[in-house]
């Protein structure tokens, strides 16, 4: 059927009757319930990720990567604000955020220090800067989220520092130390602490009459933390001082480690023989110089 329509027709309520149908029967043809997506992936979520690094120790530089664990996906991000092009569907993920440091491992959320192989059950004194991150992150799909991150320094730098205030330390030839109940694995979504039996081995410099060590240490386990020094002297005598120092590093752990710990003692040294050298006064001090370099 051919409809003819001629201007006479298209006037007054005509023009307005016509106008009405046409515009019914071209609604017709349109599918109302076609939806609206917000984004170019109605089916996925979308991450862009921005990484705070404000609580850092002084003097360390930031890291020029970072890895990205979020379910399955992993990516290497070189920028603080860093746009995810993996499309995830839709769910509540786990994410794990670190960068690559020196002596560390990390898998399945545990970043482990090396334990030195010449050395049995010794972790290595001073590992790489570590920063990390874990968040529970909830995915919408059709949706670009903006997700920040503060990643968290995990090496803390502990600084020891004795001065000798009786007995001369020129007679010291040599000192060899080790400090016990340190840890070596740290879950980096429940912020605990693993390892039996391990040890650190400090190694003392001596300055004018003070000896001084600085080890880098991931945390601290609830196993004793005992100083054992072996002081051996020119003349041939040796000392071996053992001392517990747990009190005095009870904070360890805290969300500070990205301020150094330091822990001093006065120190009496051998002078004769029988009579034995013995630390006193122990204390906690913020702020001891290092003879490290952050780096």
């Amino acid at each position: 059927m051919k409809i003819r329509i001629s201007k006479r027709n298209l006037t007054g309520w005509g023009v307005k009757f016509f106008t009405f149908h046409f515009s019914f029967f071209v609604l017709l043809g349109c599918n109302v319930h076609d939806p609206i997506y917000e984004t170019a992936h109605p089916q996925h979520g979308k991450i862009t990720l921005t990484t705070d690094w404000s609580k850092m120790g002084e003097g360390i530089t930031k890291p020029a990567s970072y890895t990205i664990e979020i379910g399955e996906h992993k990516a290497t991000a070189n920028a603080d604000k860093h746009i995810i092009e993996h499309l995830f569907d839709a769910g509540i993920y786990r994410g794990y955020f670190y960068n690559t440091a020196e002596h560390i491992t990390v898998s399945n959320g545990i970043a482990t220090i090396g334990v030195m192989t010449r050395a049995a059950s010794t972790i290595e004194a001073l590992p790489g800067w570590f920063f990390s991150a874990s968040d529970e992150v909830e995915i919408k799909k059709d949706t670009h989220h903006e997700f920040t991150t503060v990643m968290t320094q995990q090496i803390r730098q502990l600084n020891i520092e004795l001065t000798v205030t009786d007995g001369d330390i020129n007679n010291i030839e040599l000192i060899t130390a080790s400090l016990s109940g340190v840890a070596n694995s740290m879950n980096l979504k429940t912020n605990s602490y693993s390892g039996t039996g391990l040890k650190v081995i400090p190694l003392f410099i001596r300055n004018g009459n003070k000896l001084s060590a600085s080890v880098r240490l991931i945390g601290l386990t609830t196993e004793k933390q005992e100083l054992i020094l072996d002081i051996h002297y020119k003349g041939g005598a040796n000392q071996h001082i053992i001392s517990d120092i747990s009190p005095l590093l009870a904070s360890f752990n805290n969300n500070d480690k990205y301020k150094p710990l330091g822990v001093t003692g006065n120190m009496e040294i051998f002078t004769a023989i029988g009579i034995e050298s013995t630390i006193k006064g122990w204390a906690v001090q913020d702020e001891i110089a290092s003879e490290i370099e952050p780096k």
